[in-house]
């Protein structure tokens, strides 16, 4: 075979030799630039099918469908503190008593008002026969404001510790 080729002509040789030369080249370029396309991660930013595309893709609907999940996860939450705190609220309340026209204490300091308050709820409802002692009072309160004249009856507010 090696005589077949000294045969041909030199400039056949290098014209051959040349051709397939070039021919390699090309195919190496070509094989570069497939193998560059299918592994580039973000460079071919117009095609859908790109790995950065896709995974873009995947990770957005993740996001989405997670964020939802969270906002919906705080609603309850809130929603949960709400009914807690009207629950609280309603219950604290229902240990409340207000007499209406009860007589305002004529003592000097809040203390002794407090006093004379608590006398006249637990007489009262001692009187009613409630089985109330004084004991049992945890607040009283004159609502509104202090009037001028001490004799004037308002309401007032008693806040038990239980029903």
């Amino acid at each position: 075979m090696t005589g077949l080729i000294d045969v041909i002509a030199p400039e056949m040789k290098e014209e051959i030799g040349g051709d397939i030369q070039a021919e390699l080249a090309d195919t190496k370029l070509y094989i570069l630039k497939v193998v560059d396309n299918k592994l580039s991660v973000g460079k071919d930013e117009g095609s859908e099918n790109s790995w950065a595309n896709v995974a873009d893709k995947h990770v957005q609907a993740k996001l989405g469908l997670v964020s939802s999940e969270v906002e919906s996860v705080q609603k309850a939450i809130q929603d949960s503190r709400d009914a807690v705190w009207e629950e609280q609220d309603r219950e604290s309340r229902r240990n409340n008593i207000v007499f209406y026209r009860a007589p305002e204490s004529d003592a000097n300091t809040a203390a002794e008002r407090n006093v004379a308050d608590k006398d006249f709820c637990t007489q009262l409802l001692f009187g009613l026969n409630a089985g109330v002692a004084e004991e049992d009072i945890r607040i009283s309160d004159s609502v509104g404001e202090e009037s001028v004249i001490r004799t004037l009856a308002v309401p007032a507010l008693y806040t038990f510790y239980d029903r």
